[in-house]
């Protein structure tokens, strides 16, 4: 699922309302872009009474601390890991309901990387998994890449996305179209932080919209 917010703050208000329900379904992993970044979210919802206990895991912990965190969120004694891509790659970690890109990753190899934390297979057979990317406008970049992805795979892409992904820098490059076609444009898109049609959601407003 794609979800294009009109700012951080609103992707904050996101993960408050959302992770009680996503940790009751199971495991859950949030990604940031940074150590700081990681640290500072953790910290704004380690408070919040209706969120569970939490770790995190990044870079700058010590050994023992990332193996303890793991440790913990392996044995299912946490539900909730906040991580960098640390956590992205070569961690086989069992029954991850749940994949929340609180920032969109650097490439599309990592993002993919990302998301297939959750929903893994198994020897008890292909567990299901959800994975959630939260964009604001300054995610341009990777919008477009996500973009090129779904054409490439055939896939739906909301309306909403295609708008960021056209707010070219020069607003006068080719624009992405839901055909998989590109046109032409000498002026780009403005965004709309609106949902209409936006990829696997319902398009009303949410109170963190």
């Amino acid at each position: 699922h794609v979800l294009c917010l009109p700012s951080v703050e609103a992707k904050g208000a996101f993960l408050k309302e959302s992770l009680p329900t996503f940790c009751n379904v199971g495991r859950t992993i949030v990604f940031c872009a940074t150590r700081e970044g990681c640290e500072q979210l953790a910290t704004s919802l380690v408070d919040n009474p209706a969120i569970p206990p939490l770790q995190t895991l990044h870079g700058d912990k010590h050994p023992s601390d990332r193996k303890a965190a793991l440790r913990a969120f392996t044995k299912g004694q946490i539900k909730l890991l906040i991580a960098t891509d640390v956590a992205g790659r070569g961690l086989d970690i069992p029954q991850v309901a749940t994949v929340i890109n609180f920032d969109p990753a650097k490439n599309w190899d990592t993002h993919v990387h990302r998301i297939g934390r959750a929903g893994r297979l198994s020897d008890e057979g292909q567990q299901e998994g959800s994975a959630y990317t939260l964009l604001t406008p300054t995610n341009v970049d990777f919008a477009q890449q996500l973009v090129q992805a779904y054409q490439r795979e055939g896939r739906d892409i909301g309306q909403d996305v295609l708008r960021l992904a056209n707010r070219s820098k020069q607003q006068s490059e080719k624009k992405y179209t839901t055909t998989g076609r590109t046109q032409s444009s000498r002026v780009g898109l403005g965004f709309s932080s609106d949902q209409e049609g936006s990829d696997s959601r319902p398009s009303k407003k949410s109170r963190w919209s």
